[in-house]
């Protein structure tokens, strides 16, 4: 079974979808699911693989993607904010090239 935390990985593509098919007219509820499929047994040595699914009920702000669509858009046509030392994800992209093979 997958872990508990799987969908917060999924909540905002979810919820992008959700709000694509209100702004094209089409009634969307606050709820989406998340369909996981995975190995049934990962120890099985065989070339038979089964796998289980098992389905995630998650829940989704139509209302709160757009703000973040709003962000996103504000942000990328704004000025290159330059890279900041104490920024994670800055860290992780500058060395990204240093780790690839």
């Amino acid at each position: 079974m997958p872990a508990e935390d799987k969908q917060k990985y999924y909540i905002d593509q979810l919820t992008a979808y959700g709000f694509m098919f209100r702004e094209h007219g089409h009634g969307v509820s606050n709820r989406a699911y998340l369909l996981h499929y995975y190995v049934a047994d990962k120890t099985n040595p065989s070339l038979k693989v089964k796998f289980d699914a098992h389905v995630d009920l998650v829940k989704i702000d139509i209302d709160g993607i757009k703000k973040k669509f709003i962000d996103m858009i504000k942000l990328l046509n704004g000025k290159y904010p330059g890279h900041n030392p104490e920024c994670d994800k800055c860290s992780f992209y500058e060395g990204r090239a240093e780790k690839v093979v």
